[in-house]
């Protein structure tokens, strides 16, 4: 009997958005198509209600694989840190958001300060963006014109609209713009300090650095060698920009 994968998605990134991606990996793809407690977040001015919700799915599966992409990696990896006791698992992560030591400290302080929002550009790029649309064709023309999904393949950009909820007065973002941003505000610095020794940690890093850096990857090398760390050569898009080369990897390493 196959084991299932689990799977979490990036910021603003339905899991129905990653298809191209999923549809690949020859393994039941289970895992939230959504998030659901991002609203909660700016009260604890952390991601520990998203944290645990990621928790309570890893508990509720026999999943032997957990992937991640982007904040879905580090809330995969956190939740590892914190669940011990768990039997051997691979786990897969899309190049997660996780920075070294002097940017950790910067992003701690003003986050529990609650001013990292004001610092960085995401949030108030992320509250500017559209997120009514009056079809799924005005969705893909709006999209098509913007910097981060220039890269999608044609076939991710038409599923990432498609992930979009339909209502009466129109197409709605599946994870509003709102909630978006709040996932920026309130990132966490130094989110875990262990990893259980009994899992096998593959890192997949986006070799055009745009969010996660060169510096950045030396410094969790060097801090959790037990980690494979290999490059892909996309951006922090890649599930959606080159799909076929991370299963291509996956298969090379025996993950899938």
């Amino acid at each position: 009997m196959k084991s299932n994968l689990l799977f979490f998605h990036g910021n603003g990134l339905p899991k129905s958005s990653y298809a191209e991606l999923l549809d690949l990996i020859p393994l039941p793809v289970i895992g939230p198509e959504r998030l659901q407690n991002f609203s909660q977040i700016a009260q604890a001015r952390s991601w520990r209600p998203i944290l645990e919700e990621v928790k309570t799915s890893i508990l509720n599966t026999s999943a032997k694989i957990i992937m991640g992409h982007s904040m879905g990696g580090v809330l995969s990896l956190w939740s590892i840190s914190e669940l011990s006791h768990l039997a051997p698992k691979t786990i897969v992560v899309l190049d997660p958001v996780l920075f070294a030591a002097p940017t950790n400290f910067l992003i701690e302080m003003t986050s529990r300060l609650n001013i990292l929002g004001k610092i960085i550009p995401e949030p108030k790029v992320a509250l500017k963006r559209k997120s009514v649309f009056t079809d799924y064709q005005h969705a893909l023309e709006y999209f098509k014109t913007k910097k981060v999904f220039r890269n999608f393949t044609d076939l991710s950009l038409r599923n990432y609209v498609q992930s979009f909820i339909q209502k009466e007065d129109g197409l709605y973002l599946p994870i509003s713009a709102q909630e978006e941003a709040l996932v920026f505000q309130h990132m966490p610095g130094v989110p875990f300090y262990h990893l259980p020794k009994q899992h096998r940690y593959l890192w997949l890093y986006a070799g055009k650095e745009d969010f996660v850096k060169k510096r950045d990857i030396h410094y969790w090398q060097n801090r959790f060698p037990q980690i494979e760390f290999t490059s892909i050569d996309a951006s922090h898009y890649l599930p959606f920009e080159v799909p076929t080369e991370i299963i291509k990897v996956l298969r090379e390493k025996n993950v899938v």
